[in-house]
């Protein structure tokens, strides 16, 4: 009987290691994609709540909107579903994916260390995923950081006024830790349809109107300046009937009045704030006072300082600018100033797109009145977690690029053999 051939000693080929061994236990379950999917499943589907539920201050509003709705959402509110961003089970969510996710690092790193038998493609595949896995954790420590430390609030002032703090969501003033000051701000508007260039085409039909005492009928005067108009009130049956005299004799279209000299001037040719100067005689005495269009309850005497005196019937300015014409405007800008210890740090314009950013904190331009052109909200917003969450993306950028690329290569490598 023939013995077997010698071959010599029998040599195992490496294993390789496309993929790091499998692990048991706790540490199995964490770095398993089955538990991760999961995960991400759950978190994914509570983010979907959040977006159809109301969440925090919303609720009041929508309550508010649908009284129906006050029971149920009563009880969504017990079990966290309409604060779903901060309630605990959210937050446990992120942390176990977290912790998952550093398991993950952890044991793909020990396998680069050692690994002294992966081919170079590889241990570059397996960097690749590292970094994936490490963009991911970087992008929840940043979700974390915006949770716990981020700042948001809002700022409302006027022209030529100050802000050392801002007014967070629950009425709690926040210091800066520097002075914002409100320089200009404007409204830009699109050009009416009717409007024209000079005379009595820029404005819409105005008219000063006049109510005597007694009577329910309105009259309206056309707008014109320096023109004399005789008002006669009508005294009880033995009395001397009361003759005045009124004329309108200057017009302002966006009234404004500068608080040291008390010089009235127009901030812009829009009508903004229209303002009418109009005088009252009666005998030999005359009294002057401005009436405001967007305050048709108030007027002002000409003279600081003095009152006005009263007058035997109602007049009012009026302006028939329709809803659609108010409404028409392009953009609304401000010019701030950081101040600092007394120095101006910096100037700079912003708009609704263009915030100023200064030392963290971010001013977007956020709302404005129709009735007080002067008047501005902005936004403010201080998220420390932006470096962290851009880091992450760039990181999970390049380490998408590596994976695919190194599959594409051993493909290739492959389809040669």
């Amino acid at each position: 009987m023939s013995e077997p051939e010698d071959t010599g000693p029998q040599v195992q080929e490496p294993r390789q290691q496309d993929a790091p061994p499998p692990s048991s236990g706790l540490m199995g379950v964490l770095t398993s994609m089955r538990f991760a999917l999961w995960l991400v499943c759950a978190i994914t589907v509570a983010c979907v709540v959040a977006t159809v539920l109301p969440q925090g201050s919303e609720v009041a509003g929508y309550v508010q909107r649908n009284p129906d709705a006050g029971r149920w959402l009563k009880r969504l509110a017990a079990v966290g579903l309409t604060n779903v961003f901060s309630s605990w089970w959210f937050i446990a969510l992120l942390s176990v994916l977290g912790v998952s996710l550093v398991a993950c690092i952890s044991r793909r790193t020990k396998i680069i260390l050692k690994g002294a038998r992966l081919s170079p493609l590889e241990r570059a595949r397996m960097v690749g995923t590292l970094l994936v896995h490490a963009g991911l954790l970087l992008t929840l420590i940043g979700g974390a950081i915006r949770i716990f430390f981020a700042e948001q609030g809002v700022i409302q002032f006027r022209e030529g006024e100050q802000a050392a703090s801002f007014v967070t969501e629950d009425q709690q003033q926040v210091p800066l830790p520097f002075t914002l000051q409100l320089m200009k701000f404007e409204i830009e508007r699109y050009a009416a349809p009717h409007a024209g260039k000079g005379g009595a085409g820029d404005f819409p039909s105005e008219a000063l109107s006049l109510q005597l005492p007694g009577e329910t009928d309105v009259t309206d005067w056309p707008m014109a300046l320096g023109v004399e108009r005789e008002v006669v009130v009508k005294a009880p049956a033995a009395g001397t009937n009361r003759v005045l005299r009124v004329t309108i004799l200057r017009r302002v279209p966006d009234f404004s009045m500068d608080a040291t000299t008390k010089e009235v001037r127009s901030r812009s040719d829009r009508l903004l704030n229209p303002a009418i100067l109009v005088r009252v005689m009666e005998g030999g005495v005359a009294s002057e006072r401005w009436l405001l269009a967007r305050f048709p309850d108030f007027d002002m005497n000409a003279q600081p300082g003095q009152e006005s005196p009263p007058l035997p019937f109602n007049m009012s300015y009026f302006i028939a600018a329709s809803d659609q014409e108010k409404q028409q405007v392009k953009s609304f800008k401000s010019t701030l100033r950081v101040l600092q210890g007394g120095r101006v740090e910096r100037e700079q314009l912003i708009e609704v797109n263009a915030p100023l950013n200064y030392q963290g904190y971010a001013f977007y331009q956020s709302g404005y009145n129709e009735d007080d052109p002067s008047w501005t909200a902005l936004r403010v917003v201080r998220d420390p977690s932006v470096p962290v969450v851009y880091l992450g993306f760039i990181l999970m950028g390049i380490g998408a690029f590596l994976t695919a690329y190194c599959r594409t290569e051993k493909v290739k490598e492959e389809a040669k053999c």
